[in-house]
Formats: structure tokens, sequence, C-alpha cells
């Protein structure tokens, strides 16, 4: 994200990144303008940013567990930095270096942002002059902070802003505890305090890769050298000051062949010349001793063997970021039926109240979408709308749907009943149709005028409609074939989003016409059919919404498309992400079904969806829906909204992240306000006042949903591949895993070398994977990897 002039704006986007910022003073001092312990240990409320005034000073960041283990290597002598960054590569990898996070700052000096896996601490001097006068490299830890960019270049003495050079400060990297140590030690040896100091670079351990160092670290940490040789037969003879004494098993005598950690060292030391598989006089390092009793020697089998025993995994994570709380559903703004429907079945079914809101009032705008168009100044808004509800197991989805879709389903059902009796007639029609057309063709008497005779008969009769009002999860191509052969207005209405987003539809071939298309009917725009048959013909007047209840992991699937982003899909839907109520519902000794609420809201439901659709009479299956407009007092709200809208979606301003919506939110606001007045009042062509607040409240809530799922970097696409791929391992049971097998049989997305490795670093970081490269004969030449099924299940 490029960085804003608006203070606001940066401080809450450091915040979404779960970077805790305070105000700075603009005087140069670098102080805070208030006092702000108390925010080590919480985040800030909207309240008090607010009452921050960043507008007014700069941004501060503070260090430590306030912003999720932040750690920042501060870089006071500008001549320090390259040697330092070489130094580093040396040590680390190209790959480490690039991923950092570093900002230039105005002494001239140098920041590296990261996150570490552990706690850190307090920030320490690490290289100072030889005087000790002069700090060049020290690191802000716990419950310290530091200047951010973004803010005012009058926040430091030299008038200089803070400048990003390289990576992401709201994305700054997660890195081990090893790699940090690394970065520690190359930073002291900038340490002019040493006598007969040089900068040499530190190396990695002669014995072992870097990648599996954190292996023998644990190993050697945890791992009690009682637990190393009592399973072997040796016996533990003696115990002094932390030392032990051992006899090698089987022994003939009583004496002492074996002794560990003498002064505290940690190593086994063999007094024996006939103990093996130890030689006389010689100190074995736990890792030694390990792969000479296990391995017979061979420490790389050994490393092999702790690996699968659990050691070396970093901490486990999950690949899906949490989310930052959603706002309650604005459920008085449904109105008194759809409303009151929502509350019942949020009572009833106690599934989290947006679940509900969305049912309802998706299966509203089914009803009512054929009957009428809002019209704006010439402008043509069809009343449709897209909705996606997200909800993981045990929220009630499909109860929800189920009653909230009832009404639809029964009128359904009695289209069907009457279409039997449709069709019985349509044949019978259509059997004395061929007939005549056939007696007439077939007379061979002179003089018969037979195109006369066949005009007079006429088109044969049409046939009826499919007795259809919603499908569950249709490719683009089967809709338009249903709207064909259908009545014009449909809803895709699905409890099960993931068969529809993980379908046909929507896969790497169809995803680009499929969005194109979905967008068009939203649109309202007429849908041009196209048959090798009969050649290309035009459906106008059709109308389509949709609601798909669907899972957080394929809701994280659709919200990290690049493509269904940029083409501009997902902005013209209302997505709500509720909290989950799973794990806390009682039993309640209730009937939906006997409700008031429900009663009067599936009994309106009955009313509007039996009204007969508004077509033309030569064409039944095209719509000529009713205008309808604004009251004065509605089109000064609606005003007012649409003008404040795009003045907060400018540069730095807070809708820019989500400019997509929000440029289409008044466009929401009229589709929602001409189906909330057509439900409460079929018969009207004007919308009110209070119908309009009311959608512009149900638009402001899915605006900050929109900013809530869209901008919290939640749906990091590289984390939800990630994810796609740890899910193709277990379900394919790889425990073991080489990357080629990953390029070559993965997922359709994963079948680039570059591509599969960078999401293995991934679930390397996040405790999913191992990296086993040369650690068996098998894989000696092959880039492997060890999977963590039995935790991923």
């Amino acid at each position: 994200m490029d960085l804003n002039p608006n203070g606001i704006t940066n401080a809450t986007a450091y915040l979404a990144a779960y970077l805790t910022p305070i105000p700075i003073k603009l005087d140069g001092t670098k102080a805070s303008t208030l006092e702000w312990g108390k925010f080590r240990e919480r985040k800030p409320t909207a309240t008090e940013m607010e009452d921050f005034h960043f507008e007014n000073t700069g941004i501060g960041v503070i260090t430590g567990k306030a912003s999720n283990n932040l750690e920042v290597i501060d870089i006071d002598e500008e001549q320090c930095y390259k040697p330092l960054m070489e130094a580093l590569e040396t040590a680390t990898s190209k790959e480490f270096i690039q991923q950092l996070c570093i900002i230039k700052t105005p002494r001239p000096g140098y920041q590296i942002w990261y996150r570490c896996s552990t706690e850190i601490e307090p920030g320490k001097k690490l290289a100072m002059t030889n005087d000790g006068k002069k700090v060049l490299i020290e690191t802000r830890g716990e419950g310290q902070y530091v200047i951010a960019p973004g803010s005012p270049p009058s926040v430091h003495k030299n008038n200089v802003p803070y400048e990003v050079i390289r990576g992401n400060q709201f994305q700054p990297p997660v890195i081990s505890a090893r790699d940090r140590d690394i970065m520690i030690n190359c930073a002291k040896s900038f340490d002019q305090r040493v006598a007969e100091h040089t900068t040499a670079k530190p190396t990695r351990s002669d014995s072992y890769d870097k990648k599996f160092s954190a292996v023998v670290e644990e190993f050697t940490e945890s791992m009690t050298w009682k637990e190393i040789l009592e399973p072997k037969g040796f016996i533990l003879k003696k115990t002094s000051d932390g030392q032990e004494q051992y006899q090698k098993p089987e022994s003939s005598n009583n004496g002492i062949h074996l002794s560990v950690n003498y002064k505290g060292n940690d190593l086994l030391r063999c007094f024996s010349t006939a103990c093996p598989p130890f030689d006389a006089d010689r100190n074995y390092s736990k890792l030694e001793a390990y792969s000479l009793l296990n391995s017979n020697g061979n420490e790389e089998s050994a490393i092999l063997e702790l690996i699968e025993a659990g050691y070396g995994w970093k901490e486990q994570k999950p690949l899906m970021r949490e989310l930052p709380p959603a706002e309650e559903f604005p459920v008085d703004a449904l109105g008194a039926i759809l409303g009151e429907a929502a509350k019942s079945l949020r009572r009833n079914i106690q599934a989290p109240l947006a679940i509900c809101c969305q049912s309802v009032l998706a299966a509203a705008t089914l009803a009512v979408q054929a009957h009428g168009n809002v019209i704006i100044d010439g402008r043509v808004y069809p009343l449709s709308e897209f909705f996606l509800t997200v909800a993981g197991s045990g929220d009630r989805k499909s109860s929800t749907d189920k009653y909230a879709t009832e009404a639809i389903n029964e009128f359904e059902a009695s289209l069907r009943e009457r279409n039997r009796n449709d069709q019985l007639e349509y044949q019978n029609a259509l059997d004395v149709y061929e007939s005549a057309r056939k007696a007439i063709l077939s007379d061979k008497k002179d003089g018969v005028n037979k195109k006369a005779l066949l005009d007079k008969l006429g088109l044969p009769p049409s046939k009826p409609l499919m007795p259809i009002m919603k499908v569950e999860e249709p490719t683009y191509e089967g809709l338009v074939k249903l709207f064909a052969e259908s009545r014009p207005t449909l809803g895709i209405f699905s409890d099960e989003g993931g068969r529809f987003v993980g379908g046909h539809a929507l896969n790497s071939e169809n995803i680009m016409k499929t969005a194109s298309g979905f967008s068009s009917l939203w649109d309202g725009k007429a849908i041009t059919r196209s048959r090798s048959v009969d050649g290309t013909s035009v459906l106008a007047g059709r109308r389509c919404s949709m609601h798909l209840l669907m899972q957080p992991t394929v809701a994280a699937q659709l919200f990290s498309s690049d493509l269904l982003i940029g083409q501009g899909l997902l902005a013209r839907c209302l997505v709500a992400w509720p909290e989950s109520t799973a794990g806390g519902i009682e039993y309640q000794e209730e009937d939906v079904s006997s409700d008031q609420a429900f009663i009067n809201y599936k009994r309106l439901m009955a009313k509007l969806l039996a009204k007969e659709l508004p077509t033309s009479e030569t064409e039944p299956q095209v719509l000529r829906p009713k205008e309808i407009t604004f009251s004065r007092p509605a089109k000064k709200l609606w005003i007012q909204f649409h003008d404040q809208n795009q003045k907060d979606l400018g540069p730095g301003k807070r809708f820019e992240p989500i400019r997509g919506f929000a440029s289409k939110s008044p466009e929401h606001v009229a589709r929602l306000a001409g189906a909330i007045a057509l439900f409460e009042r079929m018969e009207t062509v004007e919308i009110n006042e209070n119908q309009m607040s009311s959608a512009i409240s149900l638009v402001k809530f899915y605006r900050a949903e929109a900013l809530r799922l869209f901008h919290s970097g939640a749906f990091d696409p590289n984390l939800v591949l990630a994810k796609k791929l740890l899910s193709w391992l277990m379900e394919k049971g790889k425990e073991e895993v080489t990357l080629i097998d990953i390029y070559q049989n993965g997922p359709n997305e994963v079948r680039q070398a570059d591509t599969a490795k960078r999401l293995m670093s991934i679930l390397i970081d996040h405790g999913w994977a191992k990296e086993i490269t040369g650690l068996s004969k098998e894989f000696r030449k092959k880039q492997a990897y060890k999977i963590r099924l039995a935790m991923a299940n």
C-alpha cells in the first residue's frame, strides 16, 4: 500500500496490520503527545484513535508484544548499513534479506522491521564506537517505539520523511529465533569496543546445515542424558553437582564407564577402552552420542529420526489470520416485517443475527426484483442483489436458509403442479397444430393458397415455462439456457456455496467468463446467447439475485482472487461474516413456524410471489418493471450519501482501499431502498425518506464489512494458496514429499517450481512442514519436505 498524507488513514492502516500506533509531536523531539505506556498491553479503541488527532501529529509504532512481537534494528550510522546487509546475506541468504522491511530514516540511518516467532526482549545497544559514547546499531524491543513512515517530515529535527525502501511496513516478515540471533550477532560484529575486533562475518555450523540447526538445538535443550543412555542399557550410578556417572550395559563389574555434564559442559566423556560405541578419552555432544547409539553414527539419519519424533518444528500457526471483529447487523433497518422475521429466526434457530438478516433480505429481493427499477435522473437501476454470507459449521446456515426461503419453495411447488396441466394442454395443442399444418402442406388440390392457410394457422403454441424460481450451482452457460426456457426472474440460492465457488463455473478456465457474465446480470443488461443450431439471440428483461452461504475456507478462496476483485464482481456483492455462535447454543422449546413474526413474513412473501409478473403481452419472458423514483427528502439523503462517499474515495481517504465496492455503494443504496419499498407495499412508485435511511444504514454496514474483510490482510493470496496446498498434501497422505512431486502433481495453481517452493516456505514458517533435503539416500539430491500430518489432522 502506498503511503498518503492523511494521518488517521495511516494510523488506522497500522492498527489493521496489528501494529499499535501512538501520536508523536511534530517538534523534532520524537516524543509522544500522551502517556502511552498503557498501550503496551492493549490496542487503542476507535474513540481513542480519534482523540489522538493523528492529522496533527506524527505516528509512532510500539515495538514488542503490543505489535505482535515487532522488533526493529535501528542503524544510526549510514556507513554501517551496506556492510551489515552484506554480512546478513552471507550468514543467511539473498531471499531472507529480500523479505525484510527496510526504512530509511532522516538521520540519515536505517531501520529493519521484522516480527519474531518468540517473545522479544527490551532494546539493546548492539554496536558502539570504541569510546562507548556513540551508538552505531541498537534494537527497539519490548516496551519501546519507533517513528513510522507516514509521519510528516517535521516529526524529525532534520525535516526529512521516513521512507520505505524495501518490503511493506504493514506486513513485516516473521523470522525464527535462530534467524534473529544471526541478525543480532551480525550487528554486534560492528561493535568497536571489543579489543582486536574484526568485522568477520558469522558463519553457519560446520557440522549441520542451517535448516537442521533448530532440530539439534531443541533436541540438545530438551533431551536429558538419562533419556539418551538408559534406553540403551546404561545404568545411572551416581549424581553429584549436576554431573552424572554411568555404568555400561551388562557390565561384569560395578565400575563407572561414562561421565556426563562435568562442570556443566553438557558433554559425555568415556573413560573405558571397552565401552562401545564410544571411544576412550573423548568428549561427545548429545547428538553425537544419540547418533552412535541409534543410527550407527550417521548424524543425518539421526536428525531425520528426531524430526519424525517432533523435534525442530516451528510453532504451529493457522494459515488464516484472525479477522477484526464484525459490526452488528443493523436489523431494524430491514423494516417491521423483515426485521422482526430476522429476529424470530435468531431467537428460535440461534444462528448469528447477520445470517438471519442476509437470508430474509435476499429472499425478499428475489420476490420483488421483477416488479421495479429505480430511476434517478434518467439512470436505471434494477433491484437485483448478490448476497454472500460466511459462517462455519454449527452456525445454522442451512436451517436459516430453509425457513427464509420456505415461501419460495412452496411457490415453486405450486408452479410445478400447474406446469403438469400446462404441459398436457401444450402437448395436445401442439399435436393439433402439427396435424393441421401437415394437412395444409399435403393438400394436392390445384389453386390452394397454402401460404395463406399457414399464415392463418399462425405460430405453434408456446412451450410452458420451466417452473423454477431458484437454482443452486449453475454455470453461466447453464443459467443463460435456463433463462431461455424459464420465467424471467431467477435466484441462485445455496447453503453450500462451496459447490458453486469450487465448481465448474469458477475454475481457472471459466472464472473470467463467469465473473463477466454475472456482473452483466447484476447490471440488468440483456443476455446475448450464441448457439450453433439457431445462431445468436438476445434475452432481454431478465433479473437474477443471488445468496450463497459458505464456509470460511471457501470464502478465503473467493476473497483472495485478484481477478474477481479487479474485474468487479465482488464489488457487486453484499458480504457478511458474523462472529460464530457455535458452542453457545441452547435448545429452544419453540417452533419458528408458529412464531407470529415469521408467519407475517411468510404470508407477505407468498403474496408477493403470487403477483403476476409485469411482462409484455407478446413477450411473456421479457420483464417490463415499473419505474420507482425518490421522494424529494429521500433524494436529498441519497445525494448526501453519494457526495460524502465520493469524498472518502480519494487518495489517502478511508475507502480508497475498497474503491471498487465503495464506488458502487450509492447504487447498492438505491437498489436496497427500492426492494424495501416494494416489499412493504408492492403498489408503491416512490421511495420515502425512511426507506432511504434504512438502505443507507444497510450499505454502511456492508461497506464496513468490505473494509474489514478485503483490507485486513486476512486473505493474503499466498496464505490462501498455501492452505490449498496443505489440504492437498493431507488428502493424499503425503508425510514426505519432494518439490518435484508438488509442482508436477499438486493443485493446478501450484504447478510451477518457484510457486511451489514459495508456498512450502510458508508452510515451514507456519509449522506445517520441515525441509529434509539430504537426510536420506532417497532425498540426497532432491529438495524434500516432511509434512506435519498428525497435527494437521
